[in-house]
């Protein structure tokens, strides 16, 4: 395979078929999406469907993964999700994972610098309620 679409779809049909794919390769499916989100295929149902998988079997890291994908391959239909299914998940990780919010902004913004596109509102305004919640819960 020489291009990276090839790779990247490659990389998406197996995640369709699978989520036992180790985290290096979720990983690296986030780094296409950083770099080519254009060149990634997703259903926007099938990703609902891998969230509620993920999220039922505790695959926190994966999930994280996978919600920066969406971000960065559907931001106006992520935008849209926010309020649904989608905020619910990430709220939940960031329940389960705090850390999370940083390295999802750090992935955003690295998405935003290398396509020169515009984060999402609904992303900020999540991390901003995250970071709101982190500082009230702070002794």
């Amino acid at each position: 395979m020489d291009n990276e679409s090839e790779w990247a779809t490659l990389l998406v049909d197996t995640i369709r078929r699978t989520h036992n794919l180790s985290q290096w390769y979720w990983e690296l499916l986030v780094e296409f999406a950083v770099l080519w989100s254009h060149l990634l295929k997703l259903d926007p149902v099938h990703t609902l469907l891998i969230i509620t998988s993920l999220t039922e079997a505790k695959e926190w890291s994966k999930l994280e993964c996978w919600i920066g994908i969406i971000w960065m391959v559907f931001p106006r239909e992520a935008n849209s999700m926010a309020e649904g299914d989608l905020g619910n998940s990430i709220l939940l990780l960031f329940r389960q994972r705090p850390g999370a919010v940083q390295k999802l902004e750090q992935w955003m913004e690295r998405w935003s610098h290398q396509g020169f596109k515009k984060i999402p509102e609904a992303f900020k305004h999540i991390c901003e309620q995250v970071h709101g919640a982190a500082q009230q819960d702070a002794p």
